[in-house]
């Protein structure tokens, strides 16, 4: 009787290493898929572009927002003095960083995947080409950029946080997807 309850009890316990192992493995590759399905339909991508455009519904109010159309990124931009306030998603506007009204470097910083958070709002970064649109959302007003580059750079590489004269936009998370061993970094400059 003993050696069939410990079978069990052993049975158990291997189903539920293997769950948690598949778990872990497939996680990230999720987003991805759910990304190659809104994909596929315009009205996602449209949606974002009617924000950068103004095209909105009157009285709407979206709250300052991140708006990347070519990989569907429609995030709340969350300000602090740490990281820690993009733990329920959103990007963090750097503290030393101009706000996006100003003249200077606006800096956001995001997440691309945690276990707690797989589907993080800068997930799909490195999807975004040279010349695609990057619209701020800011205290009603939007602000349009242009990528114009795209590097990898160490993670303690702080010249990407350095202040500039122009008005600039950088972005950056950590890459490859797993680690924050490297940072990809995006910078746009401001459409005229």
């Amino acid at each position: 009787m003993k050696y069939v309850t410990h079978r069990r009890v052993n049975n158990s316990l291997a189903a539920i290493v293997i769950a948690l192992s598949l778990y872990a493995l497939l996680l990230p590759l999720i987003p991805s898929l759910q990304h190659w399905v809104e994909q596929r339909n315009p009205a996602n991508q449209l949606r974002i572009e009617n924000q950068i455009s103004g095209d909105i519904t009157a009285g709407t109010n979206l709250g300052n927002r991140l708006l990347i159309p070519a990989i569907l990124v429609d995030e709340p931009i969350v300000t602090g003095d740490s990281l820690s306030v993009i733990n329920d998603g959103g990007v963090w506007l750097r503290p030393m960083s101009a706000a996006p009204e100003e003249q200077g470097n606006i800096i956001l910083a995001g997440h691309r995947f945690t276990y707690q958070q797989p589907f993080g709002a800068l997930y799909h970064l490195d999807k975004l080409e040279i010349g695609n649109e990057v619209g701020i959302r800011w205290n009603g007003k939007v602000h349009k950029f242009i990528v114009e580059d795209i590097k990898t750079v160490t993670a303690n590489s702080t010249g990407i946080e350095k202040p500039s004269d122009e008005k600039q936009l950088t972005i950056y998370t950590c890459t490859p997807l797993l680690t924050a061993e490297h940072r990809l970094v995006i910078t746009a400059r401001e459409q005229s």
